[in-house]
């Protein structure tokens, strides 16, 4: 499993092949380069905090009014079943220790 930093410094370098000039590239590109994000995101907390992986979603909000300059406005991760009962803020402090980006968690009824 990839580490959370290295995730971000490849988030990074993905986004610099951002550019005004084709406009459906770079959506795929944005599409592509959060969805491995938010896998390596999900994948460092299964195995930091011994989650299943049915137990836990992350999603990203990205801030898209610089397509020069795209970044993560906020990541969201939801805990489901068991991963209820862990503490929020530890899941929150690990995020955003490992990212440097602002991260809510939300305790969810029910299974993803």
């Amino acid at each position: 499993v990839k580490s959370t930093a290295t995730i971000k410094n490849k988030v990074y370098s993905m986004l610099e092949n951002v550019t005004e000039d084709n406009s459906e590239a770079n959506r795929l590109i944005l599409e592509v380069g959060a969805e491995k994000i938010s896998s390596g995101i999900k994948a460092s907390i299964i195995e930091k905090f011994k989650i299943d992986d049915g137990d836990v979603a992350v999603s990203l909000l990205l801030n898209k009014e610089n397509i020069e300059a795209v970044k993560i406005s906020q990541i969201t991760v939801s805990l489901y079943n068991k991963a209820t009962w862990l503490d929020e803020y530890e899941i929150k402090k690990y995020i955003e220790e490992q990212t440097g980006c602002t991260t809510k968690v939300i305790k969810r009824q029910g299974y993803h």
